[in-house]
């Protein structure tokens, strides 16, 4: 009730004197800052407020932001030093919601501060910040403090112009941050809440209208700081892990009659929505690796690390989620990371860069809050626990979900005791935990979001995988990692059936000693396969095929034979053109489908020119002539649908339409000259049709007369342009923001209460 006793104290001065007369509202009482503090504030009062009546109060309003921030600074006493933070944060936000707030004409900030106080302001709410995390301060301090960082990162619905954020991009917050995510027991409390607001700075670091020094740009970019990228992907492959871990319980085919049933009627009355509420994109997160992936110098050592989930003592671990994010500790203690470059386990102390054993991590906890919690329970406010508590993907309510497993054989857990009847969710969960990495985790992640790509949150989801694992196919070095045979992971690809698809004999099939580059080319084919759609989403489609052909490259220069059924690609991609040419123009611009058949060509060509280079052995090279020929009226009519747009008026539509002719003259030889070769077979045998392989005997007989022509730069990696997608991630950034701000509300109004329980315990 503090912010509103002092609001109508200061509108009833501002009544019966001038409001700019500078009347102290102390009114000289010395104790009076004191009593204020140990009040709570109510955080809805702004929004009962109209702009014109708190410009009234605008300098009351500046006096009580700064003594909030001197008071935050200065007292030992720390229920108060929690109450001004909070204070702060509810003056911050509190601004951008009152009524009128929207209005063009309105700058929210000026209610709190001018623009010559600002800046200094900003200057000594970060200087904050970090003493709040370099000195020895109770991790509920830090949890309010990294709150407000984000509360003041969020507050402005417009954050390109948010004098806040632009203040929060010093160095001061990104040493604050690396702090976090290097030292292994901040990156235990605080680990997702850094991360996701590392990559939120990160995007407004980068953004055309803010001009950042280029020594703080390139740290904010990750290029080159090896123990922040160990931290952040550590930290970002256990939220994926946890997300798919609760997909796969909620779609878990091993479950029973009446819980199928059950759940069939639950959709129906309550939505598929809501049957997915512990589940949400980790779009914050994502952000951040695409820059590590983009920029980063050294970003493909990470993708080899292993996140192993047993720890040589089953009683130590490296988490990053806090004690009481998840609902046993076994899952905490599964989530190690003990054989990361720069983190160890070990048994007594903790240092930055090394992890810390769950009973010190715990002990230490307890220690450093006891002198705020008094010896009573802790609530937890950490937002670790939105990756199980949140969900913003739909499912077909007619689709079930399908899993294939790429993977190597696994050892069983130690140290995990019999279960009890009220641990069987737990350990549900635990028997599906294997030695995973980052990159698995991503090409799971990708393959759950991808399920559905109607709503406009997995669409966007699915666009930065994409173009996370198209920034790792262009980098060589990465590639070599995914095309490594020594080293794999176990990579689970989830599967949609529908109506229309028959379910596999096995639910789930087991590879071992797999490179990771099998995993993306499943991926990509399951991807092709099940989004021939009316409103077909060409971008990821475009996405996909660019993935698929930087594989191809690297193999082909580098000479790989991978084990993997190639046929399947070219079905997929039949299909797709197939799809394509049949899809009715008004649904998509004829050029955007033109696009798409050129780069299915284009894969086409390299598997024709370059197929002696990858593929394992010659009859799969004769089963791509097979089905070329097999598809000739296919190729006919897109040849013919290329040549009706070469004449176009448009000079974009008429060079994708020259150049969709031109990647079709290869095909149409191998078609023209192989069915003459067939025809005179058929007609010197007296035969009406052709068995397969009666046909493949014809191709291997006729390579040598067959002409083909080379094209320039057909195997040469396509390279991302970020430039493409520049809607796309001002998207996602507003995404982030509305899902971040509602965070911080929850977590302050969860830190409120929890302050209350205590100031009646003192």
């Amino acid at each position: 009730m503090s912010l509103v006793m002092f609001l109508e104290e200061s509108k009833r001065i501002s009544e019966r004197e001038n409001p700019s007369s500078g009347q102290d509202i102390a009114q000289g009482r010395a104790e009076f800052w004191d009593d204020f503090f140990l009040l709570k504030c109510l955080t809805s009062h702004f929004e009962k407020s109209h702009k014109d009546d708190l410009a009234l109060l605008k300098p009351s309003l500046n006096r009580l932001l700064m003594q909030c921030l001197h008071t935050a600074k200065v007292e030992k006493h720390r229920i108060r030093v929690a109450n001004a933070i909070q204070t702060m944060d509810v003056l911050i936000a509190g601004v951008y919601r009152c009524k009128g707030a929207s209005d063009a004409d309105f700058i929210a900030s000026d209610l709190l501060v001018t623009e010559q106080q600002a800046k200094e302001f900003m200057q000594e709410y970060t200087s904050l910040c970090s003493d709040m995390f370099r000195e020895d301060r109770p991790e509920r301090l830090r949890d309010l403090i990294l709150n407000s960082v984000r509360t003041f990162a969020t507050s402005s619905p417009m954050f390109w112009q948010n004098p806040f954020a632009v203040g929060l991009m010093d160095e001061k917050i990104f040493d604050l941050l690396r702090l976090t995510l290097v030292n292994a027991h901040l990156r235990y409390h605080h680990g997702m809440a850094a991360c996701e607001l590392l990559g939120l700075l990160i995007q407004f670091a980068q953004h055309e209208s803010f001009q950042v020094d280029e020594s703080l740009m390139e740290r904010f970019c990750l290029i080159d700081d090896d123990l922040l990228l160990n931290g952040v992907s550590s930290t970002i492959s256990l939220a994926l892990s946890e997300f798919n871990l609760r997909f796969r319980q909620q779609h878990d085919p091993s479950v029973g009659f009446f819980s199928s049933v059950s759940s069939f009627f639950g959709s129906i009355f309550v939505g598929d929505m809501a049957s997915n509420v512990s589940l949400r994109p980790c779009d914050s997160l994502l952000m951040c690796m695409y820059t590590i992936t983009k920029d980063g110098a050294h970003f493909s050592t990470i993708l080899s690390y292993s996140n192993a989930h047993c720890a040589a003592d089953s009683r130590g671990f490296d988490t990053l989620s806090r004690t009481g994010s998840l609902r046993d500790e076994k899952l905490l203690r599964a989530f190690s990371t003990d054989s990361m470059i720069g983190f160890s386990v070990i048994q007594n102390h903790s240092t930055p860069g090394r992890a810390v054993p769950a009973d010190d991590a715990r002990d230490s906890d307890r220690q450093t809050i006891s002198s705020m919690e008094g010896g009573t329970a802790a609530l937890s406010t950490d937002r670790n626990r939105s990756l199980v508590s949140s969900a913003r993907m739909s499912h077909g309510s007619g689709d079930l979900i399908d899993q294939t497993v790429l993977s190597v054989p696994l050892n069983g857990f130690s140290g995990d005791n019999v279960p009890t009847h009220e641990e069987t969710d737990e350990v549900a969960m635990l028997t599906t935990l294997e030695p995973r990495n980052l990159l698995a985790d991503l090409l799971e992640y990708c393959s759950i979001v991808m399920q559905d790509v109607k709503t406009p949150e997995s669409l966007n989801s699915c666009h930065l995988c994409f173009i996370i694992v198209l920034c790792i196919t262009q980098n060589p070095l990465a590639c070599s990692i995914l095309h490594d045979p020594h080293i794999t992971f176990n990579v689970w690809i989830h599967q949609q059936r529908t109506r229309r698809r028959k379910s596999p004999p096995n639910a789930c099939s087991s590879f071992s000693s797999r490179p990771i580059a099998i995993a993306i080319l499943s991926l990509i084919v399951e991807f092709v396969r099940g989004h021939l759609m009316k409103r077909l989403p060409h971008r990821l489609y475009g996405l996909s095929l660019s993935i698929c052909r930087n594989l191809l490259c690297y193999q082909i220069k580098h000479k790989i034979r991978l084990n993997f059924d190639w046929k399947q690609l070219w079905s997929a991609l039949l299909n797709l053109l197939q799809f394509v040419r049949n899809l009715d123009d008004s649904y998509a611009p004829v050029i955007v489908g033109l696009g798409l058949i050129q780069k299915v060509l284009e894969l086409f060509n390299l598997c024709i020119l370059q197929g002696d280079a990858f593929l394992q052995s010659a009859g799969v090279y004769d089963d791509l002539y097979y089905e070329l020929i097999r598809m000739h009226q296919l190729f006919q009519n897109l040849h013919e649908y290329a040549l009706l747009h070469s004449t176009s008026a448009d000079p974009e539509l008429k060079a994708v339409a020259l150049k969709v002719v031109l990647q079709m003259g290869n095909i149409r030889s191998i078609v023209n000259h192989f069915k003459a070769k067939i025809d005179a077979f058929s007609t010197a045998n007296s035969l009406t049709s052709l068995t397969e392989m009666q046909v493949l005997e014809v191709v291997r007989e006729n390579y040598d007369s067959l002409t083909l022509r080379v094209h320039e730069d057909l195997d040469v990696p396509e390279t991302y342009l970020e430039e493409e997608d520049h809607i796309l991630f001002e998207t996602l950034v507003e995404t982030v923001l509305k899902q971040m701000r509602k965070d911080c509300m929850e977590t302050s109004l969860e830190m409120q209460s929890y302050l209350h329980e205590l100031s009646a315990i003192y």
